[in-house]
């Protein structure tokens, strides 16, 4: 159940992996299941937040590319 709160980054791409565990993300107003072995990336001036839905770990690497 925990979260990373919705948050935009100005000047820099975020880059996630999910490695283990399952999650939802709101990527700008889209909301999508997300679970290991997916990927995804917010571009500058967007907003996103990522949540755990199920029993295990939500694990993920995260990486910030400045601009």
């Amino acid at each position: 159940g925990c979260s990373i709160g919705k948050h935009v980054h100005e000047g820099e791409t975020e880059l996630f992996y999910f490695e283990a565990g399952k999650g939802r993300v709101w990527d700008d107003d889209e909301c999508v299941e997300v679970k290991a072995g997916d990927s995804m990336t917010t571009g500058s001036g967007h907003a996103h937040s990522v949540e755990n839905t199920g029993e295990e770990d939500l694990i993920l690497i995260a990486a910030i590319v400045l601009e």
